[in-house]
């Protein structure tokens, strides 16, 4: 806002600096004097990332309380996020040949073994940290990925004015989640085994969808609908925010 009280070209959009550090020494007072059911274990370290300009800072929780099983509500930067306390698995990180300089930091997409699924640990890979499988299990024949399947609540990011930070990658989201658009930024969120909405009542089926043996066949806003002939149909009463998505 200009001293006359009108929103300027160079200011409309931007975040608000000054009120995002009021929130967070609100969260901290607030934190201190009810911290809530504070579980156990140390948050892992925050992550090295590059900061985008103008981003927005968010508390995806504010204690403990508000995260499932065993997480803990952590610092990351200015953010605020559930994240596993921090612990180390077995195993030995492979070592990876880089182009980038000794010097140059890229975004990390852990700093703790407990944020990564199944046996893989965080390692350094070419110019930041990321999940990856230990020397042991590269070795083994017919490895499967640890890779989540199901699909995401929201399978596209909006578009947006203001992108904003991948808080993951497929491989740093725990077993049973994926890495999903959720709005402008990107975050683990837990997987749906279908994807949302409904198959069309028989009268409504079209025949000229693919044949398809899973909705994983489809395109998004699509499923795999038996009672069409197992072909891709666009789905019906599908959660409205998903249809102001658009594919990247």
């Amino acid at each position: 806002m200009t001293r006359e009280g009108r929103v300027t070209k160079a200011t409309a959009g931007r975040p608000d600096w000054r009120k995002q550090a009021v929130h967070g020494l609100y969260d901290k007072i607030i934190f201190n004097i009810n911290p809530g059911n504070v579980k156990a274990g140390k948050c892992p370290s925050e992550r090295h990332y590059i900061k985008a300009e103008h981003e927005n800072c968010h508390r995806l929780c504010t204690r403990d309380d508000n995260c499932p099983e065993n997480m803990k509500c952590c610092p990351d930067n200015c953010h605020m996020m559930c994240k596993p306390p921090a612990a180390d698995k077995p195993g030995t990180c492979p070592k990876f040949e880089s182009s980038y300089s000794v010097a140059l930091k890229c975004n990390d997409n852990c700093t703790s073994d407990s944020e990564c699924p199944g046996t893989t640990k965080c390692c350094f890979k070419t110019c930041g940290k990321t999940c990856t499988p230990t020397l042991s299990d590269i070795a083994k024949p017919n490895m499967v990925s640890t890779a989540s399947r199901g699909f995401c609540p929201q399978e596209d990011i909006y578009n947006c004015i203001l992108k904003e930070r991948k808080f993951c990658d497929e491989a740093s989201c725990l077993d049973g989640y994926r890495c999903c658009p959720k709005i402008c930024r990107w975050e683990c969120a837990k997987s749906r085994q279908e994807r949302a909405g409904e198959c069309p009542p028989v009268t409504k089926c079209s025949s000229e969808g693919k044949a398809c043996s899973s909705d994983y066949d489809c395109s998004h806003l699509f499923k795999c609908c038996s009672a069409c002939g197992n072909r891709c149909v666009k789905a019906v009463n599908v959660p409205s925010f998903l249809h102001n998505a658009t594919a990247t």
